[in-house]
Protein backbone atom coordinates (compact mmCIF):
# COMPACT_ATOMS: atom_id res chain seq x y z
CA UNK A 1 0.00 0.00 0.00
CA UNK A 2 0.79 3.56 -0.61
CA UNK A 3 0.82 6.16 2.09
CA UNK A 4 -0.60 9.69 0.55
CA UNK A 5 2.23 11.16 0.62
CA UNK A 6 4.50 8.73 -1.67
CA UNK A 7 1.79 8.56 -3.74
CA UNK A 8 1.50 12.51 -4.28
CA UNK A 9 5.23 11.96 -5.35
CA UNK A 10 4.66 9.51 -7.79
CA UNK A 11 1.80 11.52 -9.28
CA UNK A 12 4.14 14.44 -9.90
CA UNK A 13 6.25 12.28 -12.03
CA UNK A 14 6.01 13.14 -15.59
CA UNK A 15 6.70 8.78 -16.48
CA UNK A 16 5.07 6.69 -14.57
CA UNK A 17 5.82 3.64 -14.63
CA UNK A 18 2.59 2.28 -12.95
CA UNK A 19 2.05 -1.44 -14.24
CA UNK A 20 5.86 -1.72 -12.45
CA UNK A 21 4.56 0.36 -9.81
CA UNK A 22 1.59 -1.70 -8.34
CA UNK A 23 2.88 -5.26 -10.23
CA UNK A 24 3.54 -6.82 -6.53
CA UNK A 25 -0.46 -6.18 -5.54
CA UNK A 26 -1.63 -7.44 -8.82
CA UNK A 27 -4.62 -10.68 -8.21
CA UNK A 28 -2.27 -13.54 -8.25
CA UNK A 29 -3.06 -16.00 -10.97
CA UNK A 30 -4.58 -19.01 -8.64
CA UNK A 31 -7.11 -16.35 -7.05
CA UNK A 32 -8.70 -15.41 -10.04
CA UNK A 33 -11.32 -17.81 -9.84
CA UNK A 34 -12.22 -16.53 -6.96
CA UNK A 35 -12.80 -12.78 -7.77
CA UNK A 36 -16.31 -11.72 -7.24
CA UNK A 37 -18.35 -10.55 -10.58
CA UNK A 38 -21.73 -8.69 -10.63
CA UNK A 39 -21.54 -6.16 -13.55
CA UNK A 40 -24.40 -4.04 -11.12
CA UNK A 41 -23.48 -4.43 -7.57
CA UNK A 42 -19.82 -6.12 -8.06
CA UNK A 43 -16.80 -4.36 -6.89
CA UNK A 44 -14.23 -2.45 -9.01
CA UNK A 45 -11.40 -4.00 -10.66
CA UNK A 46 -8.47 -2.02 -12.71
CA UNK A 47 -6.95 -3.70 -15.24
CA UNK A 48 -3.34 -2.32 -15.96
CA UNK A 49 -1.19 -3.12 -18.87
CA UNK A 50 2.45 -2.93 -19.24
CA UNK A 51 2.23 -0.65 -21.91
CA UNK A 52 0.65 1.93 -18.51
CA UNK A 53 -2.94 1.71 -19.84
CA UNK A 54 -5.36 1.44 -17.00
CA UNK A 55 -9.00 0.66 -17.15
CA UNK A 56 -11.68 0.60 -15.03
CA UNK A 57 -14.70 -2.13 -15.52
CA UNK A 58 -16.57 -4.52 -13.55
CA UNK A 59 -16.29 -8.38 -13.82
CA UNK A 60 -19.53 -9.96 -15.52
CA UNK A 61 -19.75 -13.06 -14.27
CA UNK A 62 -16.71 -15.70 -12.89
CA UNK A 63 -15.82 -17.11 -15.66
CA UNK A 64 -12.55 -18.94 -14.87
CA UNK A 65 -13.98 -22.38 -15.40
CA UNK A 66 -15.38 -21.31 -18.37
CA UNK A 67 -12.98 -23.51 -21.20
CA UNK A 68 -12.36 -22.09 -25.29
CA UNK A 69 -9.81 -22.83 -27.38
CA UNK A 70 -8.23 -19.57 -26.87
CA UNK A 71 -8.81 -19.82 -23.32
CA UNK A 72 -8.06 -23.34 -22.56
CA UNK A 73 -7.13 -22.49 -18.72
CA UNK A 74 -10.46 -20.01 -18.55
CA UNK A 75 -10.97 -16.04 -18.93
CA UNK A 76 -12.53 -13.43 -17.24
CA UNK A 77 -15.02 -11.05 -19.20
CA UNK A 78 -14.61 -7.62 -17.56
CA UNK A 79 -16.91 -4.96 -18.94
CA UNK A 80 -15.34 -1.57 -19.59
CA UNK A 81 -16.59 1.82 -21.21
CA UNK A 82 -15.44 0.90 -24.59
CA UNK A 83 -17.06 -2.32 -24.08
CA UNK A 84 -16.21 -6.01 -22.84
CA UNK A 85 -12.70 -7.65 -23.20
CA UNK A 86 -11.93 -11.25 -22.02
CA UNK A 87 -8.64 -11.24 -19.21
CA UNK A 88 -6.45 -14.67 -20.09
CA UNK A 89 -6.52 -16.40 -16.74
CA UNK A 90 -3.39 -18.58 -17.92
CA UNK A 91 -1.39 -16.38 -20.11
CA UNK A 92 -2.50 -12.79 -17.78
CA UNK A 93 -2.89 -10.59 -21.09
CA UNK A 94 -6.01 -8.67 -22.41
CA UNK A 95 -6.98 -7.07 -25.28
CA UNK A 96 -6.64 -3.02 -25.60
CA UNK A 97 -8.42 -1.14 -28.90
CA UNK A 98 -6.48 0.43 -31.31
CA UNK A 99 -7.12 2.18 -34.96
CA UNK A 100 -5.18 0.73 -37.70
CA UNK A 101 -4.80 0.49 -41.99
CA UNK A 102 -5.67 -2.66 -43.35
CA UNK A 103 -5.46 -3.32 -47.23
CA UNK A 104 -2.92 -1.34 -49.46
CA UNK A 105 -2.60 2.24 -50.06
CA UNK A 106 -5.34 2.37 -53.16
CA UNK A 107 -7.75 0.11 -51.27
CA UNK A 108 -6.98 0.00 -48.06
CA UNK A 109 -8.48 2.10 -44.89
CA UNK A 110 -9.09 2.85 -41.19
CA UNK A 111 -10.32 0.18 -39.15
CA UNK A 112 -10.94 -0.42 -35.92
CA UNK A 113 -8.23 -3.15 -34.46
CA UNK A 114 -6.86 -4.40 -31.48
CA UNK A 115 -3.27 -5.67 -29.43
CA UNK A 116 -3.13 -8.10 -27.08
CA UNK A 117 -0.82 -7.44 -24.37
CA UNK A 118 0.13 -8.47 -20.59
CA UNK A 119 -1.75 -6.84 -17.91
CA UNK A 120 -2.82 -7.37 -14.22
CA UNK A 121 -5.53 -7.12 -11.85
CA UNK A 122 -6.25 -4.32 -8.93
CA UNK A 123 -8.95 -4.19 -6.97
CA UNK A 124 -8.17 -1.38 -4.52
CA UNK A 125 -10.18 -0.03 -1.62
CA UNK A 126 -13.25 2.24 -2.65
CA UNK A 127 -11.84 6.08 -1.92
CA UNK A 128 -7.75 4.96 -1.43
CA UNK A 129 -5.38 6.87 -2.66
CA UNK A 130 -4.44 3.82 -4.78
CA UNK A 131 -8.01 4.04 -6.19
CA UNK A 132 -8.22 8.08 -7.51
CA UNK A 133 -4.34 7.08 -8.66
CA UNK A 134 -5.85 4.64 -10.85
CA UNK A 135 -8.85 6.05 -11.61
CA UNK A 136 -7.25 9.51 -12.64
CA UNK A 137 -5.69 7.17 -15.42
CA UNK A 138 -8.59 5.31 -16.08
CA UNK A 139 -10.57 8.34 -17.61
CA UNK A 140 -7.49 9.26 -19.69
CA UNK A 141 -8.12 5.67 -21.16
CA UNK A 142 -11.81 6.75 -21.45
CA UNK A 143 -10.81 9.67 -23.26
CA UNK A 144 -8.53 8.64 -26.29
CA UNK A 145 -11.35 5.07 -26.36
CA UNK A 146 -13.92 7.93 -26.92
CA UNK A 147 -11.49 9.61 -30.06
CA UNK A 148 -11.05 6.68 -31.45
CA UNK A 149 -14.95 5.32 -31.65
CA UNK A 150 -15.87 9.15 -33.13
CA UNK A 151 -12.38 8.54 -35.61
CA UNK A 152 -14.08 5.27 -36.56
CA UNK A 153 -17.28 6.14 -37.12
CA UNK A 154 -16.39 9.95 -38.55
CA UNK A 155 -13.62 9.10 -41.09
CA UNK A 156 -14.27 12.03 -43.09
CA UNK A 157 -12.64 13.95 -39.96
CA UNK A 158 -9.74 11.89 -39.39
CA UNK A 159 -7.53 14.62 -40.57
CA UNK A 160 -8.71 17.51 -38.38
CA UNK A 161 -8.79 15.18 -35.06
CA UNK A 162 -5.26 14.12 -36.04
CA UNK A 163 -4.07 17.88 -36.35
CA UNK A 164 -5.96 18.83 -32.97
CA UNK A 165 -4.38 16.16 -31.03
CA UNK A 166 -0.74 17.83 -31.77
CA UNK A 167 0.48 20.11 -29.07
CA UNK A 168 2.73 22.23 -30.83
CA UNK A 169 6.28 21.58 -32.30
CA UNK A 170 7.13 20.63 -35.75
CA UNK A 171 4.43 18.54 -37.58
CA UNK A 172 5.76 14.47 -38.69
CA UNK A 173 5.72 14.04 -41.88
CA UNK A 174 3.18 11.43 -42.81
CA UNK A 175 3.76 9.55 -45.93
CA UNK A 176 0.92 7.00 -46.19
CA UNK A 177 -2.22 6.53 -44.54
CA UNK A 178 -0.86 3.76 -42.60
CA UNK A 179 2.19 6.06 -41.33
CA UNK A 180 -1.06 8.68 -40.70
CA UNK A 181 -2.89 5.59 -37.82
CA UNK A 182 0.60 5.19 -36.32
CA UNK A 183 1.03 9.25 -35.65
CA UNK A 184 -2.77 9.03 -34.82
CA UNK A 185 -1.80 6.79 -32.09
CA UNK A 186 2.06 8.12 -30.99
CA UNK A 187 -0.10 11.30 -30.57
CA UNK A 188 -3.29 9.92 -28.83
CA UNK A 189 -0.86 8.20 -26.34
CA UNK A 190 1.51 11.24 -25.99
CA UNK A 191 -1.42 14.24 -25.51
CA UNK A 192 -1.90 15.42 -22.25
CA UNK A 193 -4.86 15.32 -20.17
CA UNK A 194 -5.92 18.44 -20.68
CA UNK A 195 -6.15 18.27 -23.84
CA UNK A 196 -7.65 14.47 -24.46
CA UNK A 197 -10.31 15.65 -22.07
CA UNK A 198 -11.28 18.91 -23.96
CA UNK A 199 -11.33 16.63 -27.30
CA UNK A 200 -13.40 14.48 -25.89
CA UNK A 201 -15.55 16.86 -24.90
CA UNK A 202 -15.42 18.21 -28.35
CA UNK A 203 -16.86 14.99 -29.84
CA UNK A 204 -19.39 14.70 -27.78
CA UNK A 205 -21.51 17.43 -29.59
CA UNK A 206 -23.03 17.27 -32.67
CA UNK A 207 -21.25 19.66 -35.33
CA UNK A 208 -19.19 21.46 -32.79
CA UNK A 209 -15.92 20.25 -34.33
CA UNK A 210 -16.58 22.04 -37.08
CA UNK A 211 -17.80 25.09 -35.50
CA UNK A 212 -15.62 28.53 -35.09
CA UNK A 213 -16.75 27.93 -31.46
CA UNK A 214 -13.97 25.46 -31.45
CA UNK A 215 -11.15 27.12 -29.46
CA UNK A 216 -8.90 23.45 -30.02
CA UNK A 217 -8.40 24.66 -33.45
CA UNK A 218 -7.53 28.17 -32.49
Amino acid sequence: MFSAASMGKVIEKENVMIYEMFRSQFVPKEELPYLRGGQIKGPDYFVVTEIDDVMLGKLRVQSATQVFPAFPHGFEPFVFSHGEEKFCNEKQTISIPRLAFLGNQKFGGIFKSEIRINAGILCPGAETEEWFFLNRHALRFDWQCHIRRYVWNNKRDFEIVLDLLREGGPDSAVRSLKGTTDLFERRLAMASDARLESLSSLLTVPGLLHSPQNQLAA
